[in-house]
């Protein structure tokens, strides 16, 4: 293969992106043609490939790999609102190729939540959105948790498309009319 070239056109998004909600719109489904995405606060990682240099974009990465093989092209990807992409040209036995390496900055959160809150009921702990005082997760998920006792009911009512999983950690439960023990149980409405 040496002598051969390749061209590679890339047009870059990188986000964690959310299966269709019961409103049926993910991230991507909101922004046509990638038009603002990069300002959604869901979108981990966004570049633009419209800067007027290489040079230029190439600060914005944490490593760069052969960018002599680099260049901007005027090819407009399908579907895509900016005005150029980036083209890697290799050629065979040249080199390795070449990449964009941006590291993302790890984040978790941690916070505990009283027996009594859970006691009896469903408690949310984590969310997308964070909201009454769960946890922040960056996927499309509900997670509750419940302590009951013999004979206690919870109910949780799913949208329309939204599918749920429970995992006992002790005892049994019934839920839909099956007897479920300590495993993970599908329930599809």
């Amino acid at each position: 293969m040496s002598g051969s070239v390749a061209n590679l056109f890339l047009s870059l998004t990188v986000s964690l992106l959310s299966q269709p909600n019961a409103a049926g719109g993910g991230i991507a489904r909101r922004y046509p043609s990638d038009r603002g995405i990069g300002n959604d606060p869901s979108v981990v990682l966004f570049e633009n490939f419209d800067a007027d240099s290489i040079e230029r974009i190439a600060k914005r990465w944490e490593s760069v790999q052969n960018q002599e093989i680099l260049s901007l092209s005027s090819h407009e990807p399908p579907n895509s609102d900016g005005g150029r992409s980036l083209l890697m040209t290799h050629v065979g036995g040249k080199s390795n190729g070449a990449h964009l390496h941006q590291s993302l900055e790890p984040g978790y959160e941690q916070k505990m939540f009283p027996p009594e809150e859970r006691r009896g009921q469903l408690r949310l702990i984590a969310s997308r959105d964070g909201r009454d005082g769960a946890v922040t997760v960056h996927q499309d998920v509900e997670l509750y948790v419940a302590t009951l006792t013999a004979g206690e009911q919870v109910t949780h009512e799913l949208q329309a498309g939204r599918h749920a999983w429970v995992q006992v950690a002790r005892g049994s439960v019934t839920v839909n009319g099956r007897l479920s023990p300590l495993y993970v149980m599908a329930v599809v409405p």
